[in-house]
């Protein structure tokens, strides 16, 4: 059987270069034809979204016509599109591929997979089509899924990305997911026009980006300061094994300075602040107050709470924490209404504080209220 790398090129000789007489070809019923439209049903609940390329087979490299929405219960109803983002209102017999999140699907009348010898165009005679996704075949296996475990709890519900690389620093697959309570899974899929699935049996480099910030696999070890943009194929090697694979966060490194999406909550603010008052928030190594401090994040106050979100350097040490009610008003100047924002309390932190994700500080015990406000008026967004 022909490898993996075999059947993409055959795909891509047969979709972008064409083909000639050796292919079957499956009919319908012939109709009146004007803004053609393609329904495919019968697809699997892991799939969001569909794109659908109708593809001559003397076309060369573009399509002949395109559609894309959204899956709903199984099932995507996609207009056609010609080159010129009109109605296509063709006819006659084409190759038909689906896009679904990246995975792609060939149209082979229901042969099995690989498709590479079973591909088959499908003769249009119809302006609405249905095609049951039975009829369809991936051209790769499934792909190589991999697990990052033990990931610090400041990056749940961030996207990470995972990167696989040779030696010689070419990209091998890649992929991204969510994090959720400390874990991510992602399919690794090849990088090629196709986005074919990755089957692993190798080793190689593994580089975990988040938040801006990029984690290479050392095995628990250091990372030496030669890894980076461009030579990433130095890093220790991971073993991939076949199907999937698991490896907990702490066998990551990174020599990159680290920025942790962090997450503060003020509480019992006084009841005065309502909907039409917002909190600024600096964080300031300097405990005194420099109004030339850039504000970290401007949040609205909700029932005497507020809650930022700001991104704190892992090298930072504990930091003053400065916080700024605004009152946000509508004024009326020669006919014309702008935003007015102006500066009515200020309060600063007793002492600095460790930032951490999940920190709470109440206003009351936390916080002393400044008695000059600084001057942060203006118009506002």
């Amino acid at each position: 059987m022909k490898n993996i790398f075999t059947i993409i090129a055959v795909l891509c000789a047969l979709v972008f270069a064409g083909c000639e007489g050796n292919l079957d070809t499956t009919s319908v019923p012939i109709t009146n034809n004007s803004g053609n439209s393609i329904t495919i049903t019968g697809i699997p609940s892991q799939y969001r979204n569909m794109n659908v390329r109708i593809m001559s087979d003397i076309d060369g490299i573009e399509a002949t016509a395109t559609g894309y929405n959204e899956i709903n219960r199984g099932r995507a109803i996609i207009p056609l599109l010609d080159r010129n983002m009109e109605d296509w209102t063709g006819s006659g017999e084409y190759f038909i591929i689906l896009d679904l999140d990246k995975k792609i699907y060939v149209y082979t009348d229901g042969s099995p997979a690989p498709p590479m010898n079973n591909i088959k165009k499908y003769n249009f005679h119809s302006s609405e089509t249905e095609i049951d996704f039975s009829k369809f075949s991936t051209n790769t296996p499934n792909p190589y899924q991999f697990t990052i475990t033990g990931i610090h709890g400041s990056y749940n519900n961030q996207t990470g990305t995972v990167t696989v690389y040779n030696a010689g620093n070419t990209v091998l697959a890649e992929g991204e997911g969510d994090v959720s309570e400390g874990t991510v899974t992602i399919n690794l899929r090849v990088n090629d026009i196709f986005n074919s699935d990755w089957t692993g049996g190798e080793q190689a480099a593994l580089v975990f980006n988040i938040y801006g910030t990029n984690y290479v696999y050392t095995g628990g070890a250091s990372l030496g300061s030669d890894v980076g943009e461009g030579t990433w194929g130095r890093a220790p090697k991971y073993n991939f094994g076949t199907g999937s694979s698991s490896v907990n966060f702490n066998q990551f490194g990174t020599n990159e300075e680290i920025f942790l999406p962090t997450r503060i909550t003020i509480t019992n603010l006084d009841s005065k602040f309502n909907t039409d008052h917002l909190l600024s928030v600096i964080l300031s190594s300097n405990p005194g107050y420099n109004p030339s401090s850039t504000i970290r994040d401007t949040v609205g106050i909700n029932s005497g709470t507020a809650e930022f979100n700001v991104n704190v350097s892992s090298k930072a040490g504990p930091l003053h924490i400065f916080l700024i009610v605004i009152k946000r008003e509508k004024v009326l100047s020669d006919g014309i209404e702008f935003t007015k924002d102006t500066a009515v309390a200020a309060y600063k932190s007793k002492s600095a504080q460790n930032i951490t994700t999940g920190l709470m500080l109440d206003i009351g015990s936390d916080f002393d209220e400044e008695t000059d406000v600084p001057n942060i008026g203006g118009e506002g967004d």
